[in-house]
């Protein structure tokens, strides 16, 4: 349909838009949102851009995020445009989960390896490259330039899907990687030239060999470990499903700290949480927790006899010892 351009075919697209063409929705909105049009109307755009979005219009998701997150024709709100990339995530549009990736990086580095790991195994190139950098670099992943090559590798065989919109200008002005092409071709040339020949041929016959849906092979040797409860590359969750978090619930009245009540202390908070927190060290055999081959983790004790810890780190790893301060317990 096309953009309405005067009174009456607005008029014409209204009609259309209220009788349920979610695609006129989304035109409308659009017409409204454009502030060179003498039709400029913001608020009205938002309106149409939610009926539009209701009715399933992934793009009208985009744009309410957009306009939520820089305020664009509203005021700027990121707990909205959280919301909205919630929606958007739901149905599984592909730069929304990039975009929760990347703002995962700085809150929760094992849910954005997850993300990023999961849009790679769909053949995002952008995420592919998010890897790669990011196993290069250490930090929220464990640092392995043979897994950052293999990603390379990959990431170069994968280009962008003309058409597709699997990445966000939010992403993209951070990282720049452009089509992915370039960004992988002076990578790959850097992390080869630091890898031994048969290391670098090893690696180059596995990205050959891995296709879309599949985990990747694990690629080594570690040089420095992931941040803590972030899994080791190729042993997080299944490659096509997408990390999904749930939607944020204001805390019960009846859990809230009352308005008269002094508010907590810094020294008591942080006395509650280290009394609550252990790090857990799981290794395959006593040998290798003597070799420090161990992952890492966290638990949480809900009571004296109960802990929570991730599934990832104690999987098939029957030596498992729990820290804290100067302890060390066997589990």
């Amino acid at each position: 349909m096309a953009r309405p351009s005067d009174p009456s075919e607005l008029s014409q697209c209204s009609t259309a838009a209220n009788a349920g063409d979610v695609g006129a929705a989304l035109v409308l909105g659009d017409a409204l949102a454009d502030a060179s049009h003498r039709l400029y109307d913001p608020a009205a755009a938002m309106t149409w851009w939610e009926q539009a979005a209701a009715g399933g219009n992934a793009a009208a998701l985009r744009r309410l995020f957009d306009a939520h997150w820089y305020g664009r024709g509203t005021a700027k709100d990121t707990f909205k445009a959280r919301a909205d990339l919630d929606r958007a995530i739901a149905h599984g549009a592909a730069w929304a989960r990039l975009v929760r990736a990347l703002l995962l990086e700085g809150e929760d580095g094992s849910a954005a390896a997850e993300l990023y790991t999961a849009l790679a195994g769909e053949g995002n190139c952008l995420a592919q490259l998010r890897l790669a950098h990011g196993h290069d670099r250490g930090g929220w992943l464990e640092k392995n330039r043979s897994q950052a090559l293999f990603w390379t590798y990959v990431a170069a065989g994968s280009s962008r899907a003309p058409g597709l919109t699997e990445g966000h200008p939010l992403f993209e002005s951070r990282f720049h990687y452009g089509d992915c092409t370039t960004e992988a071709y002076f990578l790959k040339g850097e992390l080869a030239r630091a890898l031994p020949a048969d290391l670098k041929a090893k690696v180059e016959a596995s990205a050959a060999a891995w296709r879309p849906g599949r985990l990747p092979d694990r690629q080594g040797p570690v040089e420095v470990p992931a941040a803590l409860g972030v899994p080791a590359a190729g042993q997080g969750g299944t490659m096509a499903t997408a990390h999904k978090l749930p939607a944020w619930q204001q805390l019960p009245a009846s859990l809230r700290r009352s308005p008269g009540r002094a508010r907590m202390g810094a020294e008591e908070v942080f006395a509650t949480v280290g009394r609550s927190v252990l790090v857990v060290v799981a290794a395959r055999t006593d040998e290798d927790m003597k070799a420090n081959r161990v992952r890492f983790g966290s638990a949480v004790a809900m009571d004296e006899r109960t802990l929570i810890t991730n599934c990832h780190v104690i999987d098939e790893m029957p030596v498992i010892q729990l820290r804290q301060g100067g302890q060390t317990l066997r589990a």
